[in-house]
């Protein structure tokens, strides 16, 4: 039994048929046989119990910024006086843009908006689908007090734009090693090292263990070589050199994927840093 405030799907309505499907408002309880809705339109009809359905999760996730829009109404207003709707709608939603617009529907959707629970679920929503989750997770919730879930979000946002890698950073991870080049097929043709793992566990390792330092010794390159290889981060964070001095392998270049992980390439080899959580 639908009530006051709740948002239902329309069906099997005969008269109007371009309604079936349209998600609405309901405005009131049940009136001479027929329940008052509003259309994302604005307009307001009565329809009978049996022509709308609750929505589903992702129906919802995917009309929560419409339908928060639509609610910029005095009458509207008057049915949610309280953010309780108004904040199942904003969890609902993925994109930082979308709840902006909600923000600015009205009142209880702007205090929707700006709690830390919206935030809390948005963060972890975003960062479950971008890698190293479970270490940014920790981290987040270890320093949360200092700025709200919010801040989290923000803060984690502008790092992943961050396109150098720092030397503790850098020696945290264990990377996939690869060959952009393989072996030798059928015909005569080579073919490509990408597809194939030559080790997975790349590490670099300081010499004397102090993690802040920007140089020191590679392990578990496929040659089993813990000793002779050494490495050296430039001072911007973006070149990386690794092999036997005085004449070491082409320099690499780190940056950052859109999946927010690293990656150092060189014209003969692709590392890439390997996630916890896959």
């Amino acid at each position: 039994r639908m009530a006051q405030g709740d948002v239902v799907v329309l069906q099997g309505l005969q008269k109007r048929p371009e309604l079936n499907g349209l998600h609405v408002l309901v405005l009131g309880s049940e009136l001479t046989g027929r329940v008052p809705v509003r259309l994302a339109s604005g307009e307001c009809i009565r329809v009978k119990p049996e022509a709308f359905r609750p929505l589903t999760a992702s129906e919802l996730h995917q009309c929560a910024p419409e339908l928060a829009s639509s609610l910029a109404t005095d009458e509207a207003a008057q049915v949610f006086g309280d953010t309780s709707l108004a904040l199942c709608i904003a969890q609902q939603i993925e994109d930082v843009r979308d709840l902006a617009r909600v923000a600015c529907v009205n009142r209880p959707f702007a205090h929707a908006v700006a709690s830390d629970e919206v935030w809390r679920n948005l963060c972890q929503k975003v960062w479950q689908e971008r890698w190293g989750f479970r270490k940014r997770w920790a981290r987040a919730v270890e320093n949360v007090a200092e700025g709200g879930w919010r801040d989290r979000y923000r803060l984690e946002a502008i790092d992943a734009l961050r396109m150098f890698i720092k030397p503790a950073e850098l020696q945290e991870l264990v990377f996939d090693f690869r060959m952009w080049i393989g072996g030798r097929v059928q015909g005569g043709h080579w073919e490509s090292g990408i597809r194939h793992s030559n080790s997975r566990t790349v590490q670099f390792r300081a010499k004397s263990g102090n993690t802040g330092c920007w140089e020191g010794r590679l392990h578990g390159h496929p040659n089993g070589d813990e000793d002779g290889i050494e490495w050296v981060l430039d001072h911007d964070g973006v070149g990386i050199q690794w092999g036997y001095w005085p004449h070491p392998w082409p320099k690499g270049k780190v940056s950052r994927l859109p999946s927010w992980g690293w990656e150092i390439r060189n014209p003969n080899v692709i590392l890439r840093a390997i996630d916890d959580d896959a």
